[in-house]
Formats: C-alpha cells, structure tokens, sequence
C-alpha cells in the first residue's frame, strides 16, 4: 500500500508541474496576444 502512495504521490508532483507550465504558457500566449499599448487598431486588421 505505501509503495501506491509513493507511486501516486510521484503522479501528483508531475501533474502540478505540468499545470504550472501550462498557467505559465497561458499567461504568457495571453499577454503576447493584447495589442501594444498605443496602437490604435483593433485585432481585426
């Protein structure tokens, strides 16, 4: 039984790195997306 908890515990520490990442990708694809300060021109351009 404790050698599932190691197991379990090993899935959970990747799958909230792999969350971080992906807060971090989405974070960063959101702010890569919003027009320059100053630009004047909407997405549709």
């Amino acid at each position: 039984m404790s050698r599932i908890l190691e197991e379990l515990t090993k899935v959970n520490d990747r799958l909230n790195g792999v969350d971080e990442r992906l807060a971090d990708l989405t974070l960063m694809v959101d702010e890569t997306s919003r027009p320059a300060v100053g630009e004047g021109r909407s997405s549709r351009d």
